[in-house]
């Protein structure tokens, strides 16, 4: 987790528990940006929204090329 001043960062955050994770967060008033490999905005929320498919499980979609 981080400070008043950092950004969080979660995973699967478009649907299900990574959404509600994300959504009680920013309720919290964390700055919340969240990826999933089929990103949609969370409605009603102050989270911001990565647009790209975002794939932890695969190293060449979260390591940038050299």
């Amino acid at each position: 987790m981080t400070g008043p001043d950092g950004i969080v960062l979660v995973t699967g955050g478009s649907r299900g528990i990574g959404a509600a994770t994300a959504t009680l967060l920013a309720q919290q008033g964390q700055r919340v940006v969240i990826v999933d490999i089929a990103p949609e905005a969370l409605a009603g929320t102050q989270t911001m929204l990565w647009p790209d498919p975002f794939d932890v499980a695969s190293e060449t979609g979260v390591v940038p090329e050299s």
